[in-house]
C-alpha cells in the first residue's frame, strides 16, 4: 500500500498474538486488529480453530490443545508481549481425549476445581507469568461496540 510521505507510519511497541479457538470470533479480532494497522501472531489449536483462518493471514502457527508449552515457547520466540484469547475452546476435551504435556498435565493436576474459569485463569497466569499480558479480547473491537445509553428510540421505564 502506498502512503503519502507526509503520513506518519505508527508502529505499536507491542507484539500482539491471538490465541484463536473456534467460532468467528478470532477473525473478526483479526480484521479489527488490521483495521488499526497491527499484524498479529495468530495462534491456533488445532482441535478448535476453522481451518479457514489460515486463510486470512501468513502468521499462524498451529498447536493442539494439549501443548501449553509448545504455545508459550513459541510467543516468547516471536517476542509477544499482548496476548488476546478469542473463541471459544471446548474445555472438556482437556480430561478426556487430547494428549497433555508435561505443562499443561501438571496444570491439570494442579487445579481445586476442574471448570473453566479455574482452566482460563489459570492459563492467563501462565502467560502472564512469561512476562506477557492478557489483555480484554474486545481490545480491538472497541470502534464496533455500541456507546452506553439508550439504543432505540424509546429508554426503558422504570419496570422494564
Amino acid at each position: 500500500m502506498d502512503r503519502s510521505p507526509d503520513l506518519p507510519i505508527t508502529r505499536s511497541p507491542d507484539r500482539y498474538a491471538i490465541i484463536a479457538g473456534n467460532g468467528h470470533f478470532p477473525f473478526l479480532v483479526l480484521d479489527a486488529a488490521r483495521e488499526q494497522g497491527l499484524e498479529p501472531l495468530i495462534v491456533a489449536i488445532k482441535e478448535e480453530t476453522s481451518p479457514e483462518l489460515a486463510e486470512k493471514t501468513k502468521d499462524i502457527r498451529w498447536v493442539s490443545l494439549g501443548e501449553v508449552g509448545k504455545c508459550l515457547d513459541l510467543m516468547v520466540a516471536e517476542k509477544v508481549t499482548k496476548v488476546v484469547l478469542a473463541g471459544q475452546v471446548k474445555h472438556a476435551q482437556l480430561f478426556s481425549k487430547i494428549k497433555a504435556d508435561g505443562m499443561m498435565s501438571r496444570m491439570l493436576h494442579g487445579l481445586s476445581r476442574k471448570n473453566t474459569d479455574m482452566l482460563i485463569g489459570t492459563v492467563v497466569r501462565m502467560i502472564e507469568g512469561r512476562g506477557m499480558k492478557v489483555v480484554d479480547s474486545t481490545l480491538f473491537l472497541k470502534p464496533l461496540l455500541p456507546e452506553a445509553g439508550t439504543l432505540t428510540r424509546r429508554a426503558p421505564d422504570a419496570d422494564e
